[in-house]
């Protein structure tokens, strides 16, 4: 099969002398013009597309470049974002405690007022368990802050208000924490009074004691009878005021 056939279709076979003044005859092959051409029209083209290809593949090259470039920076970039990224959660982590510890020291203050106050701080609450803030029940038992007026106005459930112990904040609630107290106060001051005239007992023994020793003896060595009884003395009030003061310590 012939690798020209458009040629070969196109041509025409004609005789035609060697040269002007020859006697010979040779046979041509012979295309018209028009084909002909037609052929070099293309063949430009062809060179045209050739030289196009080779600039492309040539820019190809640079854009390799370029993009290997880029993706190395972005590498770079990304390698500093995840150092960021971790910094940052560090940073959250440590929020959180600071959060928790603040958290507790407003509910001390919002805890059974009659304000906003309560409803937005249980607002808060709730976010921060959300984030998973490790919140601290204080000494209450509850990490919510209970209003004084109710549930209306903390925004509680319930079961969340019932949660941890329950303080009463009516006015009889109030008169009878007011009495608890001052019964506790009263006591207290008894167990102090009954202390202090312990221990003027015992000081009133040991000045006593000192007092005759002098009287009898001045400054004479005491007789070994003399020491054995200020022994025993000293052990007995010693005796005494540790049971006066462990007392003491049981009743605060």
């Amino acid at each position: 099969m012939s690798d020209t056939p458009r040629t070969d279709a196109a041509a025409s076979t004609m005789v035609a002398p060697h040269g002007l003044e020859s006697q010979s005859w040779e046979v041509l092959e012979v295309v018209p013009a028009d084909f002909a051409r037609q052929l070099e029209r293309e063949l430009a083209e062809a060179r045209a597309e050739g030289l196009e290809q080779a600039r492309l593949l040539g820019m190809g090259g640079e854009r390799e470049c370029a993009l290997r470039g880029e993706v190395g920076r972005v590498c770079a970039e990304n390698s500093l974002l995840r150092a960021e990224l971790v910094e940052a959660r560090a940073e959250v982590e440590r929020l959180k405690v600071v959060a928790g510890d603040l958290h507790w020291m407003a509910r001390r203050y919002a805890d059974g007022r009659q304000s906003y106050a309560t409803g937005l701080f249980n607002d808060c609450t709730r976010a921060l368990l959300k984030m998973g803030v490790k919140l601290n029940a204080t000494g209450d038992g509850t990490i919510w802050a209970r209003d004084a007026g109710g549930r209306a106005f903390d925004g509680l459930t319930n079961e969340e208000a019932a949660l941890g112990w329950q303080p009463d904040w009516t006015h009889d609630g109030k008169e009878r924490e007011n009495e608890r107290l001052r019964a506790e106060l009263a006591a207290e001051r008894e167990r102090s009074e009954k202390m202090r005239e312990a221990v003027e007992g015992e000081i009133s023994v040991i000045e006593d004691c000192c007092y005759r020793l002098d009287f009898e003896h001045g400054e004479r060595p005491l007789p070994d009878a003399a020491c054995d009884t200020l022994q025993a003395s000293l052990s007995a009030i010693r005796t005494r005021l540790a049971i006066a003061l462990a007392q003491g310590k049981e009743g605060a």
